[in-house]
């Protein structure tokens, strides 16, 4: 398992390239979404342009190849990967919406 953090460089981005970039960011998240690798995700609501990401991989260096395929990486954007395993889940957690 695994957290995380992205956050996106706004004020680098080209004015130009904005649009596109974030259409192919969304993509990234809805591919990785549906393949089951990202498992629960959204944006902070304390610092604009910025998010956590939950999910799976099989190892640290698949977790960064997700990554590397994101739009805005490496220039537009910061991406903070920490590993962790999972002691307990709450069942209320089917209840989040």
């Amino acid at each position: 398992m695994f957290t995380m953090d992205v956050v996106i460089k706004n004020h680098l981005i080209p004015d130009d390239k904005r649009d596109e970039l974030f259409e192919k960011h969304a993509q990234w998240i809805q591919e990785n979404y549906d393949s089951g690798a990202f498992l629960l995700m959204g944006p902070y609501t304390t610092k604009e342009m910025t998010g956590l990401i939950i999910g799976q991989a099989d190892s640290k260096v698949a977790i960064e190849a997700i990554a590397q395929a994101d739009a805005f990486y490496p220039d537009y954007a910061d991406y903070v990967i920490n590993e962790f395993n999972i002691n307990k889940i709450n069942p209320k957690i089917a209840e989040i919406k």
